[in-house]
């Protein structure tokens, strides 16, 4: 049962310290306000066994600026608990997020009570759903950790004094019947707050983090926490996390006689640590199977944490609530059927469990509760410029990497037209000449922000796979090494936004983001003739990109007027493999070298390295940034 009241334990300060409620009302309301309407006022109340009790409850409906009465009367006194409140059904949306709410008068008992203050008017979740008034909350307060008003607070006069108890706590004892009169003020005004994501995700350790079910049976006698206890009749099959992607999961259940496993009290799904790894990742549940049998889910699920550090999807948890956002809750789209209940545990009450099984599919990025609200549309420059720079490793330690802005020699691309960016040894800080490595080496040329301004005026759009990679731009390259051209074929170069962060990339050899373009796949050079010991240089032309301002982009006629040397030109794609196919540098494995890889790196490069699945999961993450792209 210890495992039974830390479930309580947090539910009930996650629910009540946190001020969260379940859609229309709290789990320990006596009224259930499940299906009241939207723009519903009730009262949210709650006796010291915050259990229900027998009364008569009288709503209003708020359809604009005016004063409403909402009342209790019980059959018997009830003594209160520390928490009661006003309420309004999806107030924040029907009222508006700037409407504020006034108690004017509490009758309690059939008289007026002297109110030791003046309301204030909040969001019962965090994130924009329920409108709360506290008439008695001891937990809560108008100001955040600060002393500062807190982002959500409304008040007619100075917010900073208003109070969340507006009766004495003596008064919570023998309440029979209670009335309160409010004045609702600014209907209808909205005001849209931005999204902001402020976590920052730790690097996945290299040997990755489990996945795991947790729940227990209707009788606790059967359950699996992860906490390091023994759970002898429990087999649980946990999969390991490596980065995106798809990862089953399942347990079998081996009931005694004396512990049998009837039904399910409590279910769900979780990653250890996953808060710090995946602070917005969002487990999209593909299946849920219980002894075998697939399960219709009911409603849609979410994401979100109970204590901040391991990552969970509610499958079965009646204790908590869609607007319990202490420790974040995420989705793919919106909240529109999302439940903490999606899996209907009710046909196996009298059943006995053998095993569970799920299978989800991990987004690094979901979108956080409140941002699916209307927002304002990110204003994207279309106009530029945009910085290009070159990005390139040849996979020896200590030696040719470079994977950011403001290192090497780069240039403003104001649209389409032709443009230089180059390294030099000095600036990598490299002391020996260049030497590819077969599944290490990366090329490219990454201008910033232009993916994202394509997109906008739609010259780069995703293809049939949901990758930013179907544009109706065109680039030619000439690549120079320590001033040598060298064979390349513009043909086989693959652009877009490959890693889905606004940048437009023109790849020419990747052995990480999935573009196909690395040395055992289809590069878009002589890989082998990549050993600057001086410089490496990218010229380009570009056009079809639809921003900015339009220059010439003929390369040839570029190279030949400023006096590039003549040498090797374009070639075929089976020249640029038979020249790979010569190439006999050693090549060390990618894994043997990746923990001198991790400094500076991409975000794409990073999750390849460390997740230990290098292409699988480059061309994973760039289908799913693109995903989270366009849900955005």
């Amino acid at each position: 049962m210890k495992k039974l009241l830390k479930k309580l334990s947090a539910a009930f300060f996650a629910g009540i310290l946190a001020v969260a409620t379940i859609p229309g009302g709290s789990m320990w309301a006596a009224q259930d306000a499940s299906g009241l309407s939207d723009g519903t006022a009730y009262l949210n109340i709650n006796n010291s066994d915050w259990g229900e009790f027998e009364a008569t409850w009288t709503n209003a409906e708020i359809t604009g600026d005016g004063t409403y009465t909402v009342s209790m009367e019980a059959a018997e006194p009830q003594n209160l608990a520390q928490f009661n409140a006003l309420e309004v059904v999806n107030g924040e949306s029907v009222l508006g997020n700037r409407s504020i709410i006034t108690v004017d008068e509490i009758k309690m008992n059939g008289e007026a009570i002297e109110l030791q203050g003046y309301s204030y008017t909040c969001s019962a979740d965090g994130a924009g759903v329920t409108t709360r008034v506290n008439l008695y909350n001891e937990w809560n307060k108008p100001t955040d950790d600060t002393g500062a008003v807190a982002a959500d607070t409304r008040c007619e006069q100075d917010a900073t004094a208003a109070t969340p108890m507006l009766w004495k706590a003596e008064q919570l004892e023998g309440v029979k019947s209670l009335e309160v009169t409010f004045t609702v003020s600014h209907f209808g005004e909205h005001e849209d707050a931005p999204i902001v994501k402020d976590k920052v995700a730790e690097p996945l350790p290299e040997e990755g983090t489990p996945t795991y079910i947790t729940f227990a049976d209707t009788g606790w006698a059967n359950q699996w926490w992860n906490d390091g206890n023994e759970y002898p009749t429990v087999t649980m099959n946990q999969a390991t996390i490596k980065g995106e992607g798809e990862y089953t999961v399942s347990c079998e259940i081996k009931a005694t006689e004396d512990a049998p496993a009837k039904g399910l009290a409590f279910f769900d799904i979780e990653i250890k640590d996953g808060e710090k790894y995946f602070p917005y990742g969002f487990m999209n549940v593909k299946s849920v199977k219980i002894n075998g049998e697939e399960i219709a889910l009911t409603g849609r699920t979410y994401t979100s944490s109970d204590d901040g550090i391991n990552t969970r999807t509610n499958l079965y948890n009646e204790w908590v609530n869609v607007e319990d956002k202490t420790f974040g809750g995420r989705t793919a789209d919106g909240t529109a059927g999302v439940t903490p209940t999606p899996v209907d545990v009710s046909a196996f009450a009298d059943k006995d469990i053998t095993s569970i099984e799920v299978t989800y599919e991990l987004i690094a990025e979901g979108i956080p509760f409140g941002s699916y609200l209307e927002t304002v549309e990110e204003e994207v420059d279309t106009t530029g410029p945009w910085t290009a720079f070159l990005m390139f490793a040849d996979g020896l330690d200590n030696s040719w990497q470079n994977y950011n802005m403001g290192v090497g020699n780069e240039v403003q691309v104001t649209g389409d037209g032709v443009y230089e960016v180059s390294l030099t040894a000095e600036q990598v800080g490299a002391t020996t000449k260049a030497d590819p490595q077969d599944g290490a080496l990366v090329f490219l040329v990454d201008i910033d922000g232009m993916g994202k301004a394509m997109k906008s005026v739609g010259t780069l759009r995703e293809n049939d796979k949901e990758e930013l990679k179907d544009t109706d731009a065109k680039v030619k390259v000439a690549i120079f090494v320590d001033g040598q051209r060298i064979t390349s074929n513009s043909d086989n170069l693959v652009l877009g936004d490959i890693e889905g962060n606004g940048r437009f990339r023109i790849d020419i050899s990747n052995a990480y983001d999935g573009s196909g373009t690395g040395i055992s796949e289809n590069p878009a050079c002589d890989t082998a003739a990549l050993t600057p010991e001086k410089e490496v240089k990218v010229v380009f032309s570009i056009t079809g990109t639809g921003v900015g301002t339009a220059g010439d982009t003929d390369l040839e006629a570029y190279l030949q007027a400023n006096g590039y040397a003549e040498g090797a030109t374009e070639a075929t794609t089976e020249a640029i493999t038979e020249a790979k196919d010569d190439q006999t540098t050693a090549a060390p494995a990618a894994d043997d070298k990746k923990d001198d890889k991790k400094e500076g790196l991409s975000g794409g490069v990073i999750a390849a390295i460390i997740g230990g699945v290098v292409v699988l999961l480059g061309a994973i993450c760039g289908i799913v940034m693109s995903k989270k792209k366009k849900n955005e």
